[in-house]
């Protein structure tokens, strides 16, 4: 039996949600991995020549510039996954109403609570 244009719509949205959040994870490992080689390399630059103490400064000041790049990644591919699951597989499962679309889930405003996760302690505001 053909699928319908709906059906085959949420289908590819799902395929092809699944494919970013496999991206960005696998994007996300190659940046620690060279962010790592990089102030490591940095590090050993500022032993090597150690006259200017300021430089001891920098490697912190990049990690810590690191990070809501991070935070806003882990927190897209999570919001992602929810949207997966709870929109789409319930559709695609129990068939009840068709997902609200990617879009659309994104605009929705996601309430805050008092225990705020750790992904949103250094940067409150979605970026």
């Amino acid at each position: 039996m053909p699928l319908s244009k709906e059906e085959t719509f949420y289908l590819e949205e799902y395929k092809s949600l699944r494919a970013e959040m496999t991206t960005k994870l696998k994007d996300r490992l190659e940046f620690n991995r060279w962010g790592l080689i990089g102030l490591a390399a940095l590090y050993s630059y500022i032993f090597a020549n150690p006259g200017n103490p300021i430089l001891f400064g920098v490697p912190v000041a990049l990690s810590l510039a690191m990070i809501p790049h991070l935070l806003e990644e882990h927190r897209i591919a999570g919001k992602a996954a929810k949207y997966i699951e709870d929109d789409i597989e319930r559709w695609i499962a129990v068939g009840v109403t068709a997902p609200r679309g990617w879009e659309t889930y994104l605009k929705i405003p996601t309430p805050r609570s008092s225990l705020w996760p750790p992904s949103r302690w250094l940067w409150p505001p979605s970026l």
